[in-house]
């Protein structure tokens, strides 16, 4: 569960009860995931929407999506 409230979104995972707090990037990320958009769709739009090198935006990319594998928020699909 998730609400984005000021450009932050705040998770619930259900099965935990544990909170995660995301910043106005990741809250981007998040919800380009929830669109079940590619990591080549999301990384084209936080070059688009944020003020970050490509490379860099890449990096933030993927660490979060890492991290929300890791605590089972998300699951990567094999295309």
């Amino acid at each position: 569960q998730g609400t984005t409230m000021d450009g932050e979104t705040v998770l619930l995972d259900l099965s935990s009860g544990r909170y995660y707090t995301l910043n106005r990037l990741g809250s981007v990320i998040w919800e380009q995931c929830m669109k079940r958009q590619t990591l080549s769709a999301i990384h084209a739009v936080l070059c688009e929407r944020f003020e970050v090198g490509a490379e860099q935006a890449l990096d933030d990319l993927v660490t979060l999506a890492n991290e929300l594998i890791q605590e089972g928020l998300l699951q990567p699909e094999r295309g």
